[in-house]
């Protein structure tokens, strides 16, 4: 019986552009096949019209056929592809060690440390495991309206109790102070600051802006959504649904929770900051059920990422199999035994955020976007495009080009201070060492 994400409709012929197409003209059949030819269900990373590659105008001419390995394709091209590829699968695998780390925290907040640390990460690792055993997104989609409910709850709580509790976690009457050793004591009244204060270092400052960006940045599993879509015309409508809601609301919620927090008292994740243990726990509670599935969503995404390399062209890849499925489970292990030492290597909950916006959300996030702008427009318009199109050719190409250009700060500078807070964080003591069994709840 057939999982779903192997199937594919029969081909529909489209006729080929005529000759009297200008360089100027879009062609309506490549710019959406799926509106043009009523074929839905495709595979959208891979295939379009005439067995031509969706990707096609991103990737350049001869990107023809249902394999990466296509004779048609230059080596460079080739490479080109396998590194755009790997850059993906190491985007989408890193994140599931934040979520390790994460179930951690909040399994040694809710029994008060009553577990090795590194004992409630394996536990975490290995529900999520279980969760990611569906092959499809069909089950998946399911739990992500769930995840999103609570996910919402779980923000608008922790608003609403930063905002009616008497002081933060960790208030205390006395101002902030540095002790005669050096070290800095928070205190006083929340300070709410419009521009960062004085002092505050390049590494601090960029961390605290790459923490944010990880937040907004999920373009990386869109076209493994956009595959299994019954109509892929759709996702756009979606996207711009969601990306105003998720900007209204972590942008109010940030804001609230700030606000009532202030500099000294806010945490990551913001649910440290709240003084009342009840509140706090409450408020984490309902964070759990999207903790495991974007982890499982992730873990998804990267396991198909191998799983199709391996069986392409096979009956293992679309049907019930013993190979396939036992390859699929072997996959998910080793990604979530990998996200368990990430986790464990790395239990800095904020450095990890940054360091892994630096490291992938900058290509993902900014630097592919910028690049599959100018050709995609050079596929459509021709050499010349920019000047062809006047203002609004000259804004794009502006445009992109700093988004590009940001990117590489994010990937170079932004990796660099991600580094040397980590470097910092075991200096200062604020973590004992990897793979401890030391406290890490809130």
């Amino acid at each position: 019986m057939a999982l779903g994400f192997g199937k594919k409709k029969a081909p529909v012929v489209v006729d080929t552009p005529t000759a009297t197409q200008g360089l100027g003209e879009r062609d309506p059949v490549r710019r959406d096949p799926a509106i043009q030819t009523g074929v839905y269900g495709y595979d959208v990373e891979k295939t379009g019209p005439r067995g031509e590659r969706k990707m096609s105008r991103i990737a350049g001419p001869g990107i023809i056929g249902d394999s990466d390995a296509d004779s048609a394709v230059s080596v460079g091209k080739q490479i080109e592809l396998e590194a755009s590829c790997s850059i993906k699968y190491r985007t989408c695998s890193w994140p599931k060690g934040l979520h390790v780390l994460t179930g951690a925290k909040y399994l040694n907040t809710m029994t008060g440390h009553s577990v090795c640390t590194v004992g409630f990460s394996a536990i975490f690792a290995v529900i999520c495991f279980f969760c990611s055993l569906p092959r499809t997104f069909n089950t998946l989609s399911k739990l992500a309206t769930l995840s999103a409910f609570f996910t919402f709850v779980s923000v608008i709580l922790a608003a609403i109790f930063a905002g009616v509790e008497e002081h933060p976690g960790g208030y205390t009457p006395v101002p902030s102070h540095t002790t005669a050793a050096g070290v800095y004591v928070p205190g006083g009244a929340p300070t709410v600051l419009v521009v960062p204060a004085a002092g505050t270092t390049f590494v601090s400052g960029l961390n605290a802006f790459l923490n944010i960006s990880y937040t907004f940045i999920g373009q990386i599993t869109i076209p493994s959504f956009i595959a299994e879509m019954k109509n892929p015309a759709d996702f756009p409508k979606a996207l711009w649904v969601v990306t105003i809601a998720e900007v209204i609301l972590y942008s109010l919620v940030g804001a609230v929770v700030y606000a009532y927090t202030g500099t000294q008292y806010n945490t990551s994740p913001a649910f440290g900051s709240l003084g009342n243990e009840t509140f706090k726990k409450v408020a984490f509670s309902f964070m759990i059920p999207t903790l495991i599935f974007l982890g499982v969503l992730y873990a998804s995404v990267s396991a198909r990422f191998v799983f199709f390399r391996l069986f392409e062209g096979t009956r293992h890849k679309g049907n019930h199999t013993v190979v396939g499925w036992a390859s699929w489970a072997g996959i998910l292990a080793v990604t979530w035994v990998a996200a368990f030492i990430i986790a464990e290597v790395i239990p800095f909950f904020s450095d990890l955020l940054s360091l892994m916006s630096s490291l992938f959300d900058s290509f993902f996030g900014f630097i592919f976007w910028g690049v599959a702008y100018f050709r995609m427009r050079r596929a459509d318009y021709g050499p010349g495009w920019v000047t062809r199109r006047g203002i609004r050719g000259i804004w794009g190409a502006a445009l992109n080009t700093f988004i590009i250009l940001f990117g590489l700060f994010m990937l170079g500078p932004g990796t660099y201070a991600s580094v040397d807070s980590i470097i910092l964080g075991y200096q200062t003591g604020s973590v004992t060492g990897v793979f401890t069994c030391a406290n890490n709840g809130l």
